[in-house]
C-alpha cells in the first residue's frame, strides 16, 4: 500500500504520510512536522459524507464533511468553507505542477444565449455591421420569446453551429401574430 501522498488544496500542496496505528490512522504532515490521528473514519469512496474523530491532542473531537467528486479530485465542504482537493502521488504532483493553467475562453465576440431554445428569427445577415446592444436574433424557450443582442460593434459572421434544416424561418412579424393568436385561444 502506498503511504506517501501529496494533497493539493487550491494552490497549496502538502506532503503527507499515512500509517495504520492503533487506535486509528496516522496522518503525518511532512513539511509541517506534525501528526494528526484519526481515531475513527466512517467513509468509503463514493459516499457523500465523511465522518471522523480526531485523537491525540484533539482528544475525541468529532467532525463531518461533505465530499463530492469533481472533474479532478474532490470538493470538500465543512461548515461555511469549501475547497477543491486533489490527492496525488509524488510523481503525479510533480507532473501536475508542469501543466499550464487553463485559460478562460474568449467569448467577447460571441452572442451567448441566456437559455437553450429555438432560434425563431435572425435579424442580421452575414457581413452586416451591427452596433453594440443591437438585436441579432429572437429565441423561443419555454413558450417565451427572448432577444439576443450583439456584445460589441462588429461585422456579423455566420453562426458557428448549423441550424436544423427547416423551411424558411418565420419572421418576427409572423411570430408575433402567431404568438398573439395562440395566447388569445389558450
Amino acid at each position: 500500500m502506498r503511504d506517501e501522498w501529496v494533497v493539493a488544496v487550491g494552490p497549496a500542496k502538502r506532503r503527507v504520510r499515512l500509517s495504520d496505528q492503533a487506535p486509528g490512522l496516522s496522518v503525518e504532515l511532512l513539511d509541517e512536522g506534525r501528526t494528526l490521528v484519526l481515531e475513527t473514519v466512517d467513509w468509503r469512496p463514493g459516499q457523500p459524507v465523511f465522518k471522523g474523530v480526531l485523537g491525540g491532542k484533539l482528544d475525541g473531537q468529532a467532525f463531518t464533511v461533505q465530499v463530492a467528486p469533481a472533474a479532478e479530485g474532490f470538493v470538500i465542504r465543512h461548515r461555511a468553507a469549501k475547497a477543491r482537493v486533489l490527492v496525488l502521488t509524488p510523481r503525479s504532483a510533480e507532473l501536475h505542477d508542469k501543466l499550464p493553467e487553463k485559460q478562460a475562453a474568449d467569448t467577447s465576440k460571441l452572442v451567448l444565449s441566456p437559455m437553450p431554445g429555438l432560434v425563431v428569427s435572425m435579424d442580421v445577415a452575414p457581413g452586416q455591421q451591427v452596433r453594440e446592444g443591437e438585436v441579432v436574433c429572437v429565441l423561443e424557450a419555454m413558450r417565451r420569446c427572448r432577444t439576443s443582442s450583439a456584445p460589441s460593434a462588429t461585422a456579423w459572421s455566420r453562426p458557428s453551429t448549423p441550424s436544423p434544416a427547416t423551411p424558411s424561418p418565420p419572421t418576427r412579424s409572423w411570430w408575433s401574430s402567431a404568438r398573439r393568436d395562440h395566447l388569445s385561444q389558450g
